[in-house]
């Protein structure tokens, strides 16, 4: 109760299994994930097929093409009024990255959708003398909490490998904050969390026995 005021057990048991680190950190490690898949978005303003312009290669290729980070799938559609409500394979998805080639308003409940959490806007701004630049949002539901990295101010980022690791970063972080939503948090507490720390125990638990004979 020194380190940890919760802690309301009044005795403890030495685990004697050797490689009991290593399960517990497979338990640790059970909500991580290592493939992410996010929807992405093409916005041009009257665009009624087609995926043009230079946005889908910010993230490292093209669409349809490898990714730039294995487990990442990219999707882009166009995105038209009259057609919103077909794009279900965008809805399925947690985290979605809207690419823009003006000033163009994206309002998130324009896209039908239960799981959708969290947006990336991408915005094309004028070209310069420093080269393609990009303008860069984020708009989430209530209960999903911060994610980082922080956005800079203004949000103006220079196209290269150092915008892809910030774009992909932010991307990431953005699912791992929506698994703590109301929607998906309590999915997982109800659940898998439980059950995996029991089976761990009792494993920890018979391992231990089996070491003193």
């Amino acid at each position: 109760q020194l380190v940890c005021e919760d802690v309301n057990v009044d005795r403890f048991y030495p685990v004697l299994y050797p490689k009991a680190s290593r399960l517990i950190l497979a338990f640790d490690e059970h909500v991580l994930s290592n493939h992410f898949k996010f929807g992405v978005i093409y916005q041009k303003l009257g665009q009624v097929q087609g995926v043009g312009g230079e946005h889908p290669w910010v993230l490292g290729s093209p669409v349809g093409q490898r990714p730039f980070v294995p487990g990442c799938e990219h999707v882009g559609v166009p995105l038209v009024s009259p057609q919103l409500q077909r794009k279900r394979h965008i809805g399925n998805d947690i985290v979605a990255v809207v690419f823009q080639d003006e000033n163009t308003p994206f309002v998130p409940d324009m896209i039908a959708s239960n799981f959708l959490h969290a947006f990336v806007v991408v915005q094309l701004e004028q070209a310069s003398s420093q080269g393609t630049l990009y303008k860069v949002s984020v708009t989430a539901r209530d209960d999903v909490p911060f994610f980082g990295p922080p956005l800079p101010d203004p949000a103006i980022f220079r196209k290269g490998p150092e915008f892809q690791e910030f774009l992909l970063t932010k991307l990431i972080n953005a699912e791992y904050a929506c698994y703590k939503a109301e929607k998906f948090a309590k999915l997982e507490e109800g659940r898998t969390r439980a059950a995996l720390l029991e089976t761990l125990h009792e494993e920890l638990q018979a391992r231990s026995q089996a070491m003193l004979g």
